[in-house]
């Protein structure tokens, strides 16, 4: 396991190498939410990985990291509140909420009558999802570049397609897809299955979009 651990480090080193190689005094900036992040047309590439539907359960997996290095100072569950794919909700926090795109309405209903807190959970994701797709897309100058590495789930038995439905908001908002890939995931750390009715996660979509010049 150490071996591979190390061929890892010693493989992503020279991708770092080759990038300062061929890129001149590249500008890196991190947000740490992209649903209110400020500023119009000034990034020429996002790449991320947003969070499975509620298929993971962030926080929790990342608890002990977060509280050694003082991370949480008002607790964990304000910052799960924060979190998009978050999966716990007060009731007084589940009140009804529109459906965000018309091709979820099918199988959100679905899902609905099987468990209606699913239903807000699958809900408020794409939401929020869309807030913060909608706020990259106004960062990205005129040609840019976003990368979206994204996962599909299961919720309630059914397939929810994330990937489908977060190319669908990216175009909504007038970035073309350029490329699709898919990667198959030979996990050696991420909990792919969490239950009967989750299902089991073994790819993942690779998506490129291009901002209109």
């Amino acid at each position: 396991m150490f071996g591979l651990f190390e061929l890892f480090v010693d493989e992503n080193f020279a991708r770092l190498k080759l990038l300062s190689e061929q890129c001149s005094n590249p500008k890196v900036s991190i947000y740490e939410d992209a649903r209110t992040a400020s500023g119009d047309g000034l990034v020429d590439l996002v790449i991320s990985s947003p969070p499975y539907g509620s298929a993971q359960k962030y926080i929790r997996s990342s608890s002990l990291n977060l509280q050694w290095l003082g991370m949480a100072p008002a607790g964990l569950r304000d910052l799960e509140r924060q979190s998009i794919g978050r999966e716990h909700f007060n009731l007084s926090e589940r009140v009804e909420v529109d459906v965000p795109l018309s091709s979820a309405k099918s199988l959100l209903g679905k899902i609905g009558r099987v468990n209606q807190l699913r239903r807000h959970i699958a809900t408020t994701f794409l939401i929020e999802m869309r807030d913060a797709l909608s706020h990259t897309c106004h960062r990205l100058r005129s040609g840019g570049h976003l990368v979206l590495i994204v996962g599909n789930n299961t919720v309630c038995g059914h397939r929810f397609d994330t990937q489908a439905y977060l190319t669908e908001i990216c175009e909504m908002l007038g970035l073309a897809l350029q490329l699709r890939l898919e990667d198959h995931i030979r996990s050696r750390g991420l909990i792919t299955k969490r239950h009967a009715t989750a299902g089991l996660i073994s790819k993942e979509t690779i998506l490129l979009f291009r901002k209109a010049a």
